[in-house]
């Protein structure tokens, strides 16, 4: 996420997650939401077209346009979600409002259902966390944010996958990453929903990195399900160089913990709107 002041502040991409050292999240005037929104539009509000055209902003080799699939969605045993990455590029771009330079990931997720049965409204739900390397082994890392910190559980060392929370600005009360507009899109059974993001940290931070899970969940019955999640997310070595994180994307059918403790931390702040995941 990106944090600043004058402007939204959210936890994903550079609109919505970005340097945890306080950046502008303005949104471009070009940039503003609307419901037809596409992969371009998004790319150029954020200045991400700038940095692959002029390639700071390289393809992930063997996830770039391609698809990683959970199968056994809704209790179907053939039921499939194919989480195609449409884009997955890693490198720096330009952030014109604060004059510096963003090092991290661009990724733009369809979450298509096949077999999974009928599913009304599919809505795209992400978490994550922020994490460092401690001897080799990655550890989970403090958000730097009294928002973040408390729907990360920052403050009990006893908290459910603590340090995990709802990605969402940190002034925002719904946990719908992309309801639709210039993030993404809402889907069905019949329509892939979408995600856009694009993390990141300054390019002269070093050891830090997010972690991420998509997760399509149908609210066809009221309460929210989770067919599927997939994980994603960067990391940034000690010699500055940022690589996917991990290598592959790795799925899961059905809910996975951090989504369900996180939700629930979510549902039990005041103010929000409930994921209102099914237990």
């Amino acid at each position: 996420m990106i944090e600043v002041t004058g402007g939204p502040q959210v936890e994903g991409g550079t609109l919505f997650s970005g340097p945890d050292a306080g950046l502008t999240a303005a949104v471009p005037a070009e940039g503003v939401a609307t419901p037809d929104a596409s992969d371009a539009d998004y790319e150029s509000a954020l200045g991400v077209k700038a940095a692959i055209d002029g390639k700071k902003m390289l393809p992930v080799e063997g996830v770039n346009g391609k698809s990683f699939t959970a199968t056994g969605c809704a209790g179907k045993k053939d039921g499939k979600v194919t989480f195609t990455f449409d884009r997955a590029f890693v490198g720096d771009y330009e952030y014109a409002a604060a004059g510096k330079t963003v090092r991290g990931v661009h990724v733009i997720i369809s979450a298509a259902l096949s077999g999974c049965g009928e599913h009304t409204e599919v809505k795209l739900i992400q978490i994550l966390r922020n994490f460092t390397k401690k001897d080799g082994k990655v550890v989970t890392a403090d958000p730097k944010n009294d928002v973040r910190r408390k729907r990360s559980g920052w403050g009990d060392d006893k908290a459910p996958s603590r340090g995990w929370r709802v990605d969402m600005l940190t002034d925002k009360t719904s946990p719908f990453y992309a309801d639709s507009g210039l993030h993404g899109n809402n889907g069905s059974s019949t329509a892939a929903s979408k995600l856009r993001d694009t993390p990141g940290d300054w390019a002269t931070d070093r050891n830090v990195g997010k972690e991420f899970r998509t997760c399509a969940v149908s609210y066809a019955g009221g309460k929210g399900t989770v067919l599927a999640c997939v994980e994603w997310g960067y990391y940034i070595d000690d010699a500055g160089k940022a690589t996917f994180y991990p290598a592959t994307p790795v799925t899961f059918t059905g809910a996975v913990t951090e989504l369900t403790d996180a939700a629930t931390r979510w549902d039990g702040i005041a103010g929000n709107s409930p994921a209102n995941l099914a237990k």
